[in-house]
């Protein structure tokens, strides 16, 4: 887990494998205060949000571009995302954008810049 640098979430979401449920793995979590949250048991379909947000990042945008190195491919990404939420238009939400859906959600990232409140340095 990476937690060096300053760097921690608030929350840490898993399923319930067993490198995620270890005594050892939770005790880290507690000690460093950052609340769990697990999948229910036998529910195989509460990432299926998430899990279609990284197909259609990975074939969209991960795939095609030669990074040349991790910042490049971070701005990339970040830039890629705030397209996702601030243009691309979403079938699910009547064809507007998760921004025009839920303005009203402000970042709680340590990364502000590269969240949906705070991309407009990437664009």
């Amino acid at each position: 887990m990476a937690l060096g640098g300053g760097r921690r979430p608030e929350i840490f979401h898993s399923d319930q494998g067993c490198q995620f449920t270890s005594g050892d793995f939770v005790a880290r979590l507690q000690g460093e205060g950052i609340k769990i949250s697990w999948s229910g048991r036998k529910r195989c379909y509460d990432n299926i949000l998430v899990e279609r947000l990284w197909r259609m990042l990975k074939y969209e945008e991960v795939y095609l571009p030669a990074y040349s190195d991790g910042w490049e491919a971070e701005i990339s990404l970040a830039q890629f995302l705030w397209r996702y939420c601030h243009v691309r238009p979403h079938s699910s939400l009547g064809g507007r954008t998760p921004h025009e859906v839920y303005p009203e959600i402000e970042s709680c990232s340590s990364r502000p810049e590269l969240t949906m409140s705070g991309a407009r340095s990437v664009q």
